[in-house]
């Protein structure tokens, strides 16, 4: 059985381009000086898709709930996971084990996940 190794379970109201910023200081990542990887709990699933010329790849758009009941959204890819498609339903509940990145596309930017693992709950 494999084991993902976290470095830390965080927030999702953390999630933000600083804390990007402020991981990336820790570069250059590589052997001996992996990228962290974060645990995201109790997101909520709105919608996903397969990407890819073969759907291979699945984009994952979810929220959580914070404390002062306003919603944070966050986006999260996961290359060669296409074939997890029938694990997810909108509204599921699901963790996601992933390092945060910033994701540029068409002059914006965002905050988003690279998944290397999630389960629903």
């Amino acid at each position: 059985e494999r084991v993902l190794k976290v470095e830390a379970e965080i927030s999702v109201d953390l999630l933000s381009e600083n804390l990007v910023s402020l991981v990336d200081e820790f570069a250059p990542f590589g052997q001996g000086n992996r990228k962290p990887i974060f645990l995201l709990k109790n997101l909520q699933v709105i919608d996903f898709k397969t990407m890819g010329r073969e759907n291979n790849h699945l984009l994952i758009n979810a929220k959580y709930k914070m404390q002062n009941n306003e919603y944070k959204y966050v986006k999260a890819i996961a290359w060669r996971m296409g074939e997890r498609l029938s694990e997810l339903n909108p509204g599921d509940s699901i963790d996601i084990a992933g390092m945060i990145e910033i994701n540029e596309w068409n002059g914006r930017r965002n905050v988003q996940v690279v998944v290397r693992d999630f389960q629903v709950n």
